[in-house]
Formats: structure tokens, C-alpha cells, sequence
């Protein structure tokens, strides 16, 4: 914290926290302090972030299950440290909203007396892929999220279908479920003409029709599909003027499938899609938000 690029997750939270603080509220975000350099407080927008002091172990390119296995030991380690946080400060806390799986479980076992101040919003997507084939890990996540969301207070699903899944396959309660959507920041996403020309210039999207992805370059994203689309626009049905543009990382997220990047870097090329789509990697937000405008501006 603060995000400055990328995960939904992150821009969820710390953008319900600043609007949350508007209201009137005070806002505690415990984060994992990273390097020696990062503040242990800090007030950003209103917003205390409490950074804890938590072993991590790296796990960078390895193995799928040795990410697994870090990852889960990660997580595990940061919630024994917010579980003593609470604790410490429970009579002047209100609400605990959680966000993660592995995290907020052992963070509702270890605080039994704080479950009715405890909110969970379900982020994960393979809820919404459930019939179909997952990894063991994805599998994992979603055999765990059940067992979180019996132990909280309230629930929050991003939509109606989602919540739907929780009742009818995990058997929730659906007097706890509450559908949320995420919001968008429509201060900071419009459709300025002035920045989406220019940015328009910047990609080579000038007379162009463009078509925008900002996300992981995950499968579970369904980014290979939309590749693949490209390819039936421009050359099956003579769109030569689409360009997508692809915003995000090749990810290597302790659960996740990757894309891989050299298969899709040779299909590109195979297919003559070069000047049709484009990959950035991750950018800043202020560029994502240039390309937002820039996919709306004529």
C-alpha cells in the first residue's frame, strides 16, 4: 500500500478506505512491511497503514508447488501477526474486513470472540469457473472459502451469480451474503479527450478501432481467448484497423496458470498480428488511465 499498479484487490481496498474515511471513519490497513525502508505507519489520504514486521520467503520463478507451498506459508505467517495486532487492539476495533482466503481462515479460527466484527469479501474468480477444469490449487482456495465465510460475520460477493454459487454449491446462509459491486473512481476514470488523444498517438491508435484488457496475463483471465479473437477479427473478418491493447503481467502467481509469453509472442507473430496487438506490461496508473480514455475517444 498504496497500489500503485495493477490488483483489483488492492485498489478495492484502499479506495473503499479513503471514500470510507470521507464518511467519517476511521481506517486501519495492515499491510507487510517489505523492506527496511517502509515506514511501520504511515498516513496516506487519511489512511493509517499499519505495516507488520513478517518473515517472507521469495519464490520468483519456481515450481508450482513450491510456489504453492511459500505462498500458503507466507499468508500463514502475516495473519499470526495480524491475528496479535487485533487482539491488542480489539476494544477499539469495529469492523475486521478481510480479503484473502488462506489469510482471513486462520485469522477467524485464531479470533473466535471477533467474529461478529468480521466482514470477508470474496475475491476469487474461480468461482466463477467452478464447473469446470481447475488446478489442484485453484481447487484448494475454493475447498478453504467456504469454511471462511461460515465464520464471519457477513459476506460480500461482487455479484449476483457469485452469490448465488455460494448458496447453492458451499450451502451459505444467504441472509449473510451481501452483493457489492466494485466501484470505479469516476473523478479519476473520465473519458478526458485530451488525455486519451494523446495516448491515442503515443499506441499508434490514431483512425484505429481499439480494444482495451487491463489484467494478470493469467489464464484464469481468459486472455488467450481474447488472442485468439483478434486474430477471427483482423484477418477472417478483415478488421485490419483493430489494435488490442493488452495491459498487465505475465503473471507467476503462486496459484495461478501463467500464460506463457514466448508461445504468445510466436502466435502473434505467426498470425501477422504484430500491429495489432499490443503488449505493455504493467503500467502506472496514470498511463492505464490515459488508455482507458484513449479506448473511448474517437
Amino acid at each position: 500500500m498504496p497500489p500503485k499498479e495493477g490488483s483489483a484487490p488492492l485498489q478495492v481496498i484502499f479506495n473503499t478506505s479513503k471514500h470510507l474515511v470521507r464518511l467519517g471513519h476511521q481506517v486501519v490497513i495492515l499491510d507487510r512491511q517489505y523492506t527496511k525502508d517502509d515506514p511501520a505507519v504511515e498516513q496516506l489520504e487519511g489512511v493509517e497503514i499499519v505495516r507488520l514486521k513478517v518473515m517472507q520467503f521469495p519464490f520468483g520463478r519456481a515450481p508450482a508447488f513450491v510456489r504453492f507451498v511459500l505462498a500458503e506459508l507466507n499468508a500463514a505467517l502475516f495473519a499470526l501477526s495480524v491475528s496479535s495486532y487485533l487482539r491488542n487492539n480489539s476494544s477499539k476495533i469495529d469492523v475486521i474486513h478481510l480479503h484473502l482466503t488462506s489469510i482471513g481462515l486462520i485469522v477467524s479460527i485464531l479470533n473466535r470472540k471477533l467474529r461478529k466484527k468480521i466482514v470477508y469479501t470474496c475475491h476469487l474468480g474461480e468461482w466463477e469457473l467452478s464447473g469446470r477444469k481447475l488446478s489442484l490449487f485453484e481447487r484448494v482456495h475454493l475447498f478453504l472459502d467456504p469454511s471462511l465465510m461460515r465464520r464471519v460475520n457477513r459476506v460480500i460477493a461482487l455479484n449476483d451469480s457469485a452469490r448465488e454459487r455460494f448458496v447453492s454449491e458451499s450451502r451459505i446462509n444467504a441472509n449473510k451474503i451481501v452483493v457489492v459491486h466494485n466501484g470505479v473512481d469516476t473523478d479519476f476514470f473520465r473519458p478526458y479527450t485530451e488525455i486519451g488523444q494523446s495516448t491515442r498517438k503515443k499506441y499508434g491508435l490514431e483512425g484505429k478501432l481499439a480494444v482495451l484488457f487491463v489484467g494478470r496475463m493469467a489464464r484464469i483471465k481468459g486472455v488467450e481467448h481474447l488472442v485468439n479473437a483478434a486474430n477471427m477479427l483482423v484477418n477472417d473478418f478483415g478488421y485490419g484497423n483493430a489494435v488490442f491493447v493488452l495491459v498487465g503481467p505475465f503473471t507467476f502467481d503462486a496459484t495461478e496458470k501463467p500464460i506463457n509469453k514466448e508461445e504468445m509472442l510466436g502466435y502473434i507473430k505467426r498470425q501477422r498480428l504484430d500491429r495489432n496487438i499490443v503488449l505493455t506490461g504493467s503500467l502506472p496508473l496514470e498511463e492505464v488511465r490515459a488508455l482507458y480514455a484513449a479506448s473511448v475517444t474517437g
